[in-house]
């Protein structure tokens, strides 16, 4: 006899927990590596759906609220009845005639002003942290 299983809501598969602070400062940490390496097509190729829409609410968490509407215009070009947007970010990454890598790429530029704001914040969030835990 098989026992049903509730199915995993793509929810539930987020490796951070906004709840905690150090969440939200890995979660930035880890955002600018992947974003720096090849930019949003990238990110979206590379990570799970359900950490990517935590970055906005990251962004903010750490100071940089600024920042956030242009991660949010960039979650928002992908379906929201698809858990998985893996295969349609790296088509967009891979074909230079693909519009919607294109429209991200523009946004690319978008958060490139805010790089030193977000560096400066995650420096100062990190230095916070390490003052709240003495």
């Amino acid at each position: 006899m098989t026992e049903d299983r509730p199915t995993r809501s793509w929810k539930d598969l987020a490796d951070y927990d906004l709840g905690q602070p150090e969440d939200a400062l890995a979660l930035i940490e880890n955002f600018q590596g992947e974003w720096y390496n090849g930019g949003f097509s990238q990110l979206f190729a590379n990570w799970n759906r359900a950490d990517i829409v935590l970055v906005p609410e990251a962004l903010r968490i750490i100071g940089v609220p600024e920042a956030a509407p242009i991660v949010a215009a960039a979650i928002a070009m992908f379906p929201d009845d698809q858990d998985d947007w893996r295969d349609i970010a790296l088509k967009a990454m891979l074909d230079p005639a693909s519009q919607l890598g294109n429209r991200l790429w523009d946004l690319n530029g978008s958060l490139g002003d805010f790089e030193e704001a977000i560096q400066k914040a995650v420096d100062a969030f990190e230095l916070k942290l390490s003052g709240d835990e003495e």
